[in-house]
């Protein structure tokens, strides 16, 4: 009888070991597979957030290009300022088209560009802000008036790059349409004498469209 009894008992204990060790062994496993799926899900989160990165650095490097472009070419085209100013409406007329065009283009990676003209160089007001519609279309932006140059009023995208002399992102503002935006400027010159500003706009606001500004 005490023997069966000892059976017993080590029967139970073996059976109790046998799932302790069962219990023990899948918690490990358990254990390793979500700490391999944290890991993977980790590199796979850190994975897609590079791409994003990377791919909106590159699109700002993109705005960025293009407007870098304007500004260099504009300071080859007034070149002989201030000994001689250009026809400013022929240069209006030229930048109109240009921009229109890229704006229009399957390559355009922006849906706004503008250039504004120090009021300065010939005494009068002379800008171009062109921005797609749609449906191939584009549409030139009312001119700021000339009193608001002389009140500085609403605009950093003018006389920042012209105080700092550098190419830069301005802080969020309204513009005259009150949308909230950002705009990368560019100040251009042509030796110590400022020509102006070009700059694109980046809507702040959610759109369909994605990265583009």
């Amino acid at each position: 009888m005490r023997r069966s009894s000892i059976i017993n008992k080590t029967v139970v204990f073996l059976l109790v070991s046998g799932l302790l060790v069962t219990a023990i062994t899948n918690f490990i496993n358990a254990g390793y597979l979500i700490g391999k799926y944290e890991d993977e899900l980790h590199t796979s989160n850190r994975y897609i957030i590079t791409s994003i990165r990377n791919e909106f650095e590159d699109l700002l490097k993109g705005f960025e290009s293009t407007v870098d472009t304007v500004a260099l070419m504009t300071a080859e085209r007034f070149g002989g300022v201030p000994d001689v100013v250009p026809d400013m409406d022929g240069e209006e007329a030229f930048y109109e088209g240009l921009f229109t065009k890229y704006l229009i283009g399957e390559e355009a990676i922006t849906d706004s560009l503008y250039i504004y003209f120090n009021p300065e160089l010939d005494g009068q007001v002379h800008d171009v802000w062109i921005t797609r519609q749609g449906n191939g279309r584009a549409m030139r932006e009312v001119e700021v008036p000339l009193e608001r140059y002389v009140s500085r009023d609403n605009m950093s995208w003018f006389y920042t790059p012209m105080e700092t002399g550098r190419s830069q992102w301005l802080d969020p503002y309204y513009n005259r349409y009150n949308q909230h935006i950002s705009s990368y400027v560019t100040p251009m010159f042509a030796g110590d004498v400022f020509l102006g500003s070009s700059g694109c706009i980046w809507s702040l606001a959610t759109s369909s469209n994605g990265w583009k500004a």
